[in-house]
């Protein structure tokens, strides 16, 4: 079966998860040995789903809302090419 809304989604725009490196920061002061654990953690990485609406050799674009009638998209999000580490299409 499909999907409602399914018919009305453009083809050149491609539901996709893009995994990738968020910079952060810390409030506080640290030692070298909290720096080294701090490092470690994963807590940088991020995941986000939108439709590709844009793809350069610099960055991404991603819109997490769509309005396929009045070609309108919401919720964008640019990612730096250099913090992505997967582009995965969904389907």
């Amino acid at each position: 079966g499909s999907v409602a809304g399914e018919s009305m989604k453009p083809k050149k725009y491609p539901l996709v998860l893009v995994e990738w490196d968020d910079a952060c920061n810390t409030g506080t002061w640290h030692d070298e040995q909290e720096i080294d654990v701090w490092l470690k953690d994963n807590h940088f990485q991020c995941q986000s789903v939108g439709w590709l609406v844009r793809n350069t050799k610099d960055f991404v674009v991603i819109a997490a809302r769509a309005s396929w009638g009045e070609k309108q998209y919401g919720l964008l999000e640019k990612l730096p090419r250099k913090m992505i580490k997967k582009i995965k299409v969904l389907k």
